[in-house]
């Protein structure tokens, strides 16, 4: 496969609740505050694999979506948007600041 960028998600760390296709396709360079992608998956599920499906790792929280149609009509870009499903996977316990006393 070619390494060429086909499809950018601007703010993808932050786990929008529709991923598109960015116009700009110039990655930024990291900022501070932002959280850190772990790992990304692409999957396909269901009968004969057909329903494709993006499973993420962002810091510590598991993100899974799954890809739709949407077409743009005049942009060369990937016609596919991708939608945030809700779950209940817990990878690791958050730890939870605590406070002290003096």
């Amino acid at each position: 496969p070619s390494w060429e960028l086909h499809y950018f998600c601007k703010n993808f760390a932050l786990s929008p609740k529709v991923l598109m296709d960015s116009e700009d396709h110039h990655p930024s360079v990291g900022s501070d505050g932002i959280p850190s992608v772990k790992e990304i998956c692409v999957v396909g599920l269901g009968w004969r694999r057909q329903r494709p499906y993006l499973l993420t790792l962002i810091d510590d929280d598991f993100f899974i979506y799954s890809a739709f149609p949407f077409n743009t009509h005049g942009k060369e870009s990937l016609k596919m948007r991708f939608a945030k499903i809700q779950h209940e996977v817990l990878i690791k316990k958050k730890k939870v600041p605590t406070a002290t006393l003096r």
